[in-house]
């Protein structure tokens, strides 16, 4: 939650590029909270690189570059990397301090019954892509024929089940420069996830999302598609049921199956 405020506020302030510096002491802080969220960087280069271009308004990715004033960029962009460096080394003394290692957050440390995982293929690995596009992608609530009727692995749903409206982003009626940089925002904050060690358990939807959901809404926005009765039945779907999320998540166990970590489908 609070790294999704702080990147809501580091988007903010990287409109026009008109707050570096609180853009990258926002990101830099996001960074301190949720790891992925440093790879956001795209957005403010992006917003640098258009804010002192001549290209028209609409224009492509490319023409917006060839078109930018390279020394008014390299300022705006330097006074956002100083306060992500600065955050940046406050964590690696921090980690030192701690661990005798600049590079370690205290993962390797965790006392949980996927440590042999961990020793055996690391934090992030190829090993794990399939399992976390899978949870992300493909997970849907069980129907059983007695009480409760339903019941959800604790790896939880799909994104796309949880929030269908996402799926206007996948096919937008225009796309400029701008959305095409958010669509590389997502992309690099989406990918550590997609290797890491663990998929999110327990979970009622893919809580990873999280780091990257503010751009999806812009993007769903800027898509140009009409909001008919599609899209708002799509909003209703989404209200209803994180609603039931919200509601028995962690309150009623019914729902939620703890028979292994391993349960991703309904048994047989």
């Amino acid at each position: 939650m609070i790294g999704g405020v702080l990147l809501t506020l580091y988007m903010l302030a990287s409109l026009n590029a008109g707050h570096p510096l609180l853009a990258g002491a926002a990101l830099g802080c996001a960074f301190a909270t949720r790891t992925p969220m440093i790879f956001a960087f795209p957005f403010i280069l992006y917003e640098a690189v258009r804010a002192s271009s001549t290209a028209e308004a609409g224009a492509g990715l490319f023409s917006v570059i060839r078109k930018m004033n390279i020394l008014k960029t390299f300022k705006k962009l330097l006074l956002f990397a100083i306060p992500v460096a600065v955050v940046i080394i406050l964590i690696m003394l921090m980690n030192y301090a701690r661990y005798d290692d600049v590079f370690e957050f205290g993962h390797r440390h965790l006392v949980v019954r996927w440590a042999p995982r961990i020793e055996k293929w690391g934090l992030f690995n190829y090993h794990f892509l399939s399992r976390n596009l899978m949870v992300a992608g493909a997970l849907l609530p069980w129907i059983i024929p007695h009480e409760p009727y339903v019941q959800i692995s604790t790896h939880g749903l799909a994104v796309w089940f949880t929030t269908p409206l996402f799926l206007y982003v996948l096919w937008p009626k225009k796309m400029d420069s701008f959305y095409q940089a958010l669509i590389c925002s997502v992309v690099l904050v989406a990918i550590p996830s997609l290797f890491y060690q663990n998929s999110g358990w327990v979970q009622f939807g893919y809580r990873f999302s999280l780091d990257y959901t503010q751009f999806l809404l812009i993007m769903i926005a800027l898509g140009g598609r009409r909001f008919g009765k599609v899209f708002y039945a799509l909003a209703a779907w989404c209200l209803i049921v994180n609603l039931f999320g919200a509601v028995t998540f962690d309150r009623m166990k019914q729902y939620y199956p703890m028979n292994s970590t391993h349960s991703y489908y309904q048994p047989d």
